[in-house]
């Protein structure tokens, strides 16, 4: 019995240790690491956490100390940039190409396609599951509240929400 409970807590701790300590830092460093050489240019202490899904990594630029959390989901086909100390919370979805919905060629080929760049600048915080649409440029210092749809431009240390996003405060005192 007692080689039972030992074992049992070997394989707990083990466990423990792949999902939140040692191996999880050595399997970031490993999506990093691969990751890097696809990219566009990348900055340092770049943090790729498990479950990111990148597109179009070639057309996609990222800055030093930036942060795309679980979940998120960069499609780069339109190019991206995110400046340095950025963070992108879990399941942000960023796009750079989409759909002409207007169009009368929407069910032709790639007619209808609309595909512009993304700019995120630096110390831009994106809150979990907000949406970032093509052509957009979100400037330094800004935050985007969680679940927002970022249709439009935002300002430097602007602080956006909502679907559409708009301004909601800022981070500096008026």
């Amino acid at each position: 019995m007692k080689h039972k409970s030992f074992f049992s807590r070997f394989l707990w701790i083990l466990y423990n240790q792949y999902q939140y300590g040692y191996f999880d830092r050595i399997r970031k460093y490993i999506k990093v690491s691969f990751w890097k050489q696809y990219f566009k240019t990348t900055g340092e202490n770049l943090v790729i956490h498990p479950s990111v899904l990148i597109r179009g990594a070639h057309n996609i630029s990222i800055g030093n100390n930036v942060n795309i959390n679980h979940g998120a989901e960069l499609y780069g086909a339109g190019g991206l940039t995110i400046g340095n100390g950025s963070m992108i919370a879990y399941h942000v979805m960023i796009f750079t190409d989409s759909r002409k919905f207007k169009s009368d060629q929407l069910l032709k080929s790639l007619k209808g396609r609309i595909v512009k760049p993304v700019k995120i600048g630096e110390d831009v915080w994106i809150g979990a599951g907000a949406l970032i649409m093509p052509g957009v440029i979100i400037a330094n210092h800004a935050i985007i509240a969680a679940g927002s749809v970022v249709t439009t431009n935002i300002s430097e240390w602007e602080i956006a929400g909502g679907n559409p996003a708009k301004k909601i405060g800022s981070r500096i005192k008026e």
